[in-house]
């Protein structure tokens, strides 16, 4: 994942700390920022938009927080997040340990520290990316998509129905964290799948 094609979404209901974070991602490279100061609006975007990585702040001025935010977002994605907050007592980071983020960095913290948790953030999750066991019928399937056949032409080829192609290649999409078929081809290149 390379870090100016990173979509990142900050949620904090502090516009000046969404401003000095913006900067510090701006200021390193960083390209693709959009920013929530309210929960509805940050489910509402995560919904739409599907981030890559979620910075968030706990308290969020709602009745609902940051913490309440992530663990829904769990339930439906899996989208690594960071927590930035000031909230260090032992019942807030249960709950924040809990909902599973990838890291959390407590307020005032250093560009080096909300950067550096990214960057280990990306190492991981390419990490993870090369350790995906693909099956020989998804390899079938992707082979045939790189040769620029369509879902319903690799089916006639494999003999399988065309919703079972699509059911495949939305799996192997997911399993190997990227949007689309042309992200899918690219990642078999490098990782000589093909």
């Amino acid at each position: 994942m390379k870090k100016t094609l990173l979509d990142i979404l900050i949620i904090d209901d502090d516009l000046i700390n969404v401003k000095s974070i913006e900067k510090i991602l701006l200021d390193d490279g960083f390209k693709n920022i959009r920013s929530a100061t309210r929960y509805d609006k940050a489910q509402k975007m995560i919904e739409e938009q599907k981030p890559d990585l979620i910075l968030c702040d706990i308290h969020l001025h709602y009745e609902k927080d940051g913490i309440d935010l992530m663990t829904e977002i769990n339930q439906k994605h899996t989208i690594p997040f960071i927590y930035l907050t000031s909230y260090t007592d032992k019942v807030t980071l249960d709950r924040a340990k809990n909902s599973k983020p990838f890291s959390y960095i407590t307020k005032p913290f250093t560009d080096k520290q909300v950067t550096s948790s990214i960057y280990l953030l990306i190492s991981d999750n390419l990490q993870q990316k090369n350790n995906v066991q693909i099956s020989e019928r998804e390899l079938d399937i992707i082979k045939y998509l790189s040769k620029g056949l369509s879902s319903k032409e690799v089916g006639e080829v494999l003999n399988i129905a065309f919703h079972t192609v699509e059911t495949h290649r939305k799996r192997i999409l997911k399993k190997i964290d990227v949007k689309n078929t042309t992200e899918l081809i690219y990642y078999a290149v490098k990782n000589n799948l093909i």
